[in-house]
């Protein structure tokens, strides 16, 4: 009776032992598969995310373009104000030199004719 008694308890001790271990496996089972439920969940927004991104560069490709084009042309029509605005240098140049010329051949002019304190030059710039 004793050793039936012995083989009952050792029974029932490996019972709750398998018992304890196979629920111990049991949570860990159902942690590893809330975490991989939750990594799917968060791969689904993931890939929702890459969708709406893919989504407003195509909505946004006919903006960029018309940019593209609009920069060319502003850097064309720099490059031909700086080529106009070269000229009107040369030109402004020019014209202040033909002034100074102007004024020593109008000076000398007044020389010549001798009487220079009655030949008065009036500047109206």
């Amino acid at each position: 009776m004793i050793i039936n008694e012995f083989i009952i308890l050792t029974c029932t001790q490996l019972k709750s032992n398998r018992t304890g271990a196979a629920q111990s496996v049991l949570g860990s089972v159902r942690a590893r598969h809330n975490d991989i439920q939750q990594i799917e969940r968060t791969l689904i927004e993931l890939n929702q995310l890459f969708q709406d991104l893919a989504e407003a560069v195509v909505l946004q490709e006919a903006p960029i373009q018309q940019t593209e084009v609009q920069t060319t042309n502003v850097l064309q029509d720099t490059e031909q104000g700086n080529v106009q605005l070269d000229k009107g240098i040369k030109s402004a140049s020019r014209a202040r030199k033909m002034r100074k010329w102007c004024f020593f051949i109008i000076v000398a002019i007044g020389k010549c004719y001798g009487d220079y304190d009655s030949f008065k030059i009036t500047c109206t710039c």
